[in-house]
């Protein structure tokens, strides 16, 4: 526990997914919202489709860096460093 202001909080502990498992809990967490009620939301099934998307794409990044990790961050040189960003090229040429 720390000290703020006179009052205790609580150290929160560190959660740490990798791309992974951070895929399948997005796309378990869309696929569970959408089933959840018999009846439809559509707001309910919209932040569903969205989270399940974003598993997708995650799931691609786990491959892209498979091949080799420098094909999924923005910025080639900060690889390794903490709190680099990774993204996913939406550009596509054939």
């Amino acid at each position: 526990m720390t000290r703020q202001s006179g009052r205790r909080l609580r150290q929160r502990p560190e959660l740490r997914l990798n791309i992974l498992e951070n895929a399948i809990d997005f796309v378990r967490s869309g696929i569970e919202d959408y089933f959840r009620t018999d009846a439809p939301d559509a707001r309910v099934h919209k932040y569903a489709v969205l989270d399940i998307f974003a598993g997708v794409i995650l799931l691609l990044k786990e491959r892209l860096s498979r091949e080799h990790e420098s094909l999924i961050f923005a910025k080639v040189e900060e690889i390794g460093n903490e709190g680099h960003l990774f993204t996913l090229n939406t550009e596509c040429r054939l």
